[in-house]
């Protein structure tokens, strides 16, 4: 009996499931801090981290748990083509 099956806790799951969606993308990175419930998706390109903030709700809940889900832009100063708009 050495293999047990583990859960885990559904906002790590759902956690874990960004973080493959984003795997093979270099521009996403997914960070998940546990204390805070909170789930940071760093993103190098603003048009990209635009489109995601809008697809992305800022929180997600799981029962009683209520996970954060911020996008943040790189800081290189680069400007998104939807503010040149």
């Amino acid at each position: 009996m050495g293999n047990t099956a583990k859960l885990s806790p559904p906002w790590v799951t759902y956690y874990r499931e960004l973080e493959e969606l984003f795997s093979k993308d270099p521009e996403v990175t997914v960070k998940f801090d546990e204390d805070k419930l909170q789930i940071k998706l760093l993103v190098a390109n603003t048009d990209k981290a635009y489109a995601l903030s809008m697809l992305l709700n800022p929180s997600k809940e799981f029962g009683n748990v209520t996970v954060t889900i911020d996008v943040i832009p790189s800081n290189d100063g680069e400007k998104s083509s939807f503010e040149l708009m």
